[in-house]
């Protein structure tokens, strides 16, 4: 029976579904973290209530969403055009400008950290990958500025009104500033770590994002991600792990 299957698959099938599964998969990273992939759950229980009408021949409720998905379309579109607009946007950026922006993105990141660091001054920075982070980004203090070493330093100046919390950095910019990220809840991570550190373990254990963490009290730079913080005994081996994991990203 199976061998039956693969003979009536050709090559060009393959690809079919190869393609329609990466641009799913796309779609899902976009949306993930906003309002939007909250309605895709909601879409998808109606759409598994519909069947479930089909079968018990429920005629009223199979009445109202046959015309409900008969406007879906133009719904999704009124309802979501700023985040279909955003994702475009988003789309055409990764693929020209992606690599312009990340060098020197990294640049500034790597020179703002070594210079806290020699003089402890506490930071977290969040750089945002492939996972959405606005549900952290709408609750914070909006920045949208270019991402420069001397910016990422003043915010995070104790004498910066807006120092505690981090900073998100998204598609080559400062999204936004005073975010208060999730902490990680495991009972093995060791007590010495302080708020920014528990903080970064919290949100790395949530999404792909790769969070940059200076310690003011011995000035120390660590990386959290994928749920692990990695301290780091001098700036070289920092600057390599960084410049590999978004690389990865």
């Amino acid at each position: 029976m199976f061998l039956e299957i693969f003979k009536n698959i050709h090559p060009t099938d393959v690809i079919d579904i190869l393609v329609v599964s990466f641009i799913i998969y796309r779609i899902l990273c976009m949306i993930r973290g906003t309002r939007a992939f909250q309605m895709l759950l909601g879409v998808i229980l109606m759409i598994g209530a519909f069947y479930l009408s089909e079968v018990f021949e429920l005629h009223t409720v199979r009445w109202l969403f046959s015309n409900f998905f008969n406007a879906f379309i133009i719904v999704m579109v009124v309802l979501f055009q700023n985040e279909i607009r955003r994702a475009l946007t988003e789309m055409g950026k990764n693929f020209f400008l992606r690599k312009a922006h990340t060098s020197a993105m990294l640049d500034d990141v790597i020179k703002a950290a070594i210079y806290m660091a020699r003089r402890r001054i506490g930071a977290l920075i969040v750089i945002e990958q492939e996972t959405g982070l606005r549900e952290y980004i709408e609750k914070s203090l909006p920045i949208d500025a270019l991402i420069s070493m001397e910016l990422i330093v003043s915010i995070f100046h104790e004498s910066s009104p807006i120092h505690d919390g981090a900073i998100i950095l998204q598609s080559g910019r400062i999204a936004v500033a005073r975010c208060f990220l999730p902490l990680t809840t495991e009972e093995h991570i060791s007590r010495s770590y302080g708020t920014r550190h528990r903080a970064a373990i919290g949100l790395s254990e949530r999404s792909d994002a790769v969070i940059v963490v200076v310690s003011e009290e011995n000035g120390r730079i660590s990386i959290a991600h994928g749920g692990k913080l990695t301290h780091f005994p001098d700036h070289e081996r920092f600057e390599t792990t960084l410049r590999s994991l978004i690389a990865e990203g």
